[in-house]
């Protein structure tokens, strides 16, 4: 039982990430802030970029950590041997 639901647990876990990396690929995007710059934010699987002529800034997301640590503690619970 308990198996099955570390097989399961990696499966969500991996169908999240993904999503989560489809999410990212369709969401880059060109607009024009308040003082008529042209910005470009780059979506990473860590990270996002705003830039313009002026200025660059990265955000980092950390909800993709999360989703790995499942993934990674559900592989070692199967692998573990009894």
């Amino acid at each position: 039982m308990l198996r099955i639901t570390n097989v399961l647990l990696v499966l969500v876990a991996i169908g999240l990430c993904a999503l989560y990396n489809v999410q990212i690929d369709s969401t880059h995007s060109l607009w024009t802030d308040s003082e008529g710059q042209l910005v470009r934010m780059d979506l990473g699987f860590f990270s996002a970029t705003l830039s313009s002529a002026a200025k660059s800034t990265t955000y980092y997301n950390y909800g993709a950590y999360p989703l790995i640590l499942l993934a990674a503690s559900s592989l070692l619970l199967l692998v573990k041997k009894k």
